[in-house]
Parts: C-alpha cells; structure tokens; sequence
C-alpha cells in the first residue's frame, strides 16, 4: 500500500511538471510573435571573470559577433586581483587584455584581493554610473561560459522600449557540453544537464510568468502579501539604473548576490520578466566539480530567511 502511495504521489508530481513546462512553452511560442519596434537603448553586458582563460576568449569572439549589428551594445569584461593566487601564465588578465585590442571590448579591473563576484559587479558599475550614456541604459550579467540566443538582444529592446520592465530574466539550457561527456560519470553529468534544464523551465521560468499574472496588482497590499517569490540567475541577468540605485546593488554579503537580488525584487514587488529565449550553458564537466556546484548553490536558499 505504501509503495502504491508513494508511485501515485510521483506521478501526480510528474504531470504537474509536465503541466508547468507546457504552458511555459506556449509563453515562449506566442511572446516570440509580433514584437514591436525595438528601441535604441544602450546595452552594457557585464561579464565578471576569475580563472577563466580557458573559456572567455570563444565568449567574447561569440558576443562580439554574433550581436555586431546592435551599434549600442558594449561588453565590459571583469577581472579581479584575485587572479594573481591561481598560477597561470597567461592569466585571464593578460588574456583580456590581449582581447580588448583585438575586440570592442571595455576591460575594467577590480583592484583588491578580497570579494567575490559581487563586488566586481558593483566596481564596475560605479565606473559605468559615470557615463553619461548610463542614465538610460539597461545593464546584463552574463557568465564566462555563456552563449544567449541571438536574438536575445533583440527581443529584450522590444519590451524594453515600452519602459513598463525594468528587469529581464534569461534562462539556462544547459545541454551545451554534454556530448564531450561518456562513461558512468558521462551518464550522471548528462542527468544533471536534463534534471537543471528541467529545473530552468519549470521551476524558474514557471515562477516568473506566475510573477507576471500579478502585473495588475503590484502596489496593492493585497497583491504584496499574495506576490509569488522568485531569485535571479547571474547570467542572462538584465536591469536599469534606477534599480541598481534602489538595491543598493549586488549583495557582497550573501553568498549567491544573485538569488538575494531576486528576492529584493520580489519585496518590492518588482517583477522578473522572463525572456523566452535561452542562454546556452555548460554544466559541470566532472562530478566533482558538479558536487561543488551544487554545494555552492545550496547556500541561497540557506540564507533565504
């Protein structure tokens, strides 16, 4: 009898995935028809790197390609101090350096050996937050690995020229390296992929249409108490000024800055709005480095009270 429960109560789990990921991809299909003109915002993509050498040259040749035709699109790579303790010759310093005489790339440097990637965010965007040019813009994070579709971009300005969205959210397919992998460990890496890509459409994206079905009623208090929480990813990650202003930035306390920034928002009852096209990411290469993921990300909801 238990055993019978127990399958039911999977099943009954199954479908409601399966439910939640369908109407996901009936928002992707119809939100991807008859978009408006775009508009001329500047873009200023964020990219914050540490032992990254290996990956953030075929990154920024992709970004600076693939996005060429959007003339005010400027990516903005980070390094950090840090890099000096990994012993690496080159390091992914003298690697974007070489890459920002070679790409239209900005190359800013956080000077101190303390930090995690927040505050190589918030350096770089008190350096932007001069420019005049950054009053009206909008802001992405992307991660070294990163591969957005490509017309992300695109898509985002046409919402954005409506000026009701101040944040963007892309999601992750993480199938981009999978078949390098093979054996046993192939196997598990490979369900990982699924079970995050799954996670992605379901959970994450499911959250922020939920979020978007309370458009009507954000300043209510009603609608505050009933407002359905949701995080952010640091990767496909897009805000304005004034929000940045009004979070006081990227949380260099907590140790995912980017699931607390969600939350903030959801406080503010500000909403995530969900890009219906994905960012193309990889996933752990070896269990190890999966366990330590996972490890990691565990941390966010630790200190979500």
């Amino acid at each position: 009898m238990i055993v019978i429960l127990i399958a039911a109560g999977f099943s009954l789990m199954g479908m409601y995935w399966c439910i939640r990921m369908i109407i996901v991809a009936h928002w992707r299909k119809s939100s991807k028809r008859g978009l408006p003109k775009k508009s001329n915002t500047p873009i200023f993509v964020l990219i914050p790197v540490l032992d990254e050498v290996a990956r953030i040259t075929q990154t920024t040749k992709y970004f600076s390609e693939t996005f060429k035709h959007l003339s005010g699109l400027r990516l903005i790579i980070i390094t950090t101090e840090k890099e000096v303790n990994i012993v690496k010759n080159p390091n992914t310093i003298d690697v974007v350096r070489e890459l920002s005489e070679k790409y239209p790339i900005l190359h800013v440097h956080y000077p101190k050996l303390d930090g995690k990637m927040a505050h190589q965010l918030n350096f770089a965007m008190k350096q932007l937050l001069k420019n005049p040019f950054a009053e009206n813009a909008l802001f992405a994070v992307y991660n070294a690995d990163s591969k957005p579709h490509p017309k992300t971009f695109d898509w985002v300005l046409s919402q954005q020229s409506k000026k009701s969205t101040q944040v963007f959210q892309q999601y992750g397919d993480y199938r981009k390296n999978v078949m390098a992998f093979s054996g046993f460990s192939g196997f598990i890496l490979t369900a990982a992929s699924a079970w995050q890509t799954r996670w992605s459409i379901g959970f994450e994206m499911f959250n922020a249409l939920k979020q978007k079905l309370f458009r009507n009623k954000l300043r209510a208090q009603k609608g505050r108490v009933l407002y359905p929480l949701n995080y952010c990813i640091g990767h496909g990650l897009f805000f304005t000024k004034n929000i940045f202003v009004k979070l006081h930035g990227f949380n260099e306390y907590a140790h995912n800055e980017d699931a607390i920034f969600g939350l903030e928002l959801s406080y503010l009852a500000e909403p995530i709005a969900p890009i219906p096209y994905f960012d193309l990411s990889d996933t752990p290469s070896t269990v190890g480095s999966l366990f330590i993921q996972k490890s990691n990300w565990f941390f966010g909801p630790l200190q979500y009270v």
